[in-house]
């Protein structure tokens, strides 16, 4: 009969958990994002119209151009990947209530 097999161990145990710590952490933020993502699609109505307010009923095309600049008339996978992608390469985007750089505001 041959002897049981040995799992090997690894290199280093406190390198071990920290990239077991990080991975886990780096899915967490993952599944939060898509969570946050999908409960804003949720909501009613769209960002466009919530931005230019009471001129957005009497003015469709305005309301076409802000849905075009925001993306959103991109499906939800196009939506997210628009937004995850800017997140990561470092383009937040500019702020809806004063069009000035997000990245900017959030430094200052």
């Amino acid at each position: 009969m041959a002897p049981p097999a040995v799992r090997p161990r690894a290199a280093h145990p406190v390198g071990y958990l920290l990239g077991q710590r990080t991975a886990l952490g780096v899915f967490t933020l993952f599944v939060v994002s898509v969570l946050v993502f999908l409960a804003t699609q949720v909501l009613p109505g769209n960002a466009a119209i919530a931005v230019l307010g009471r001129t957005a009923a009497g003015n469709p095309a305005a309301v076409h151009r802000l849905e075009v600049a925001l993306h959103l008339n991109l499906g939800l996978l196009d939506q997210y990947w628009t937004w995850l992608s800017g997140l990561l390469s470092g383009h937040v985007g500019h702020s809806l209530a004063n069009g000035q750089p997000v990245w900017g505001l959030r430094r200052a």
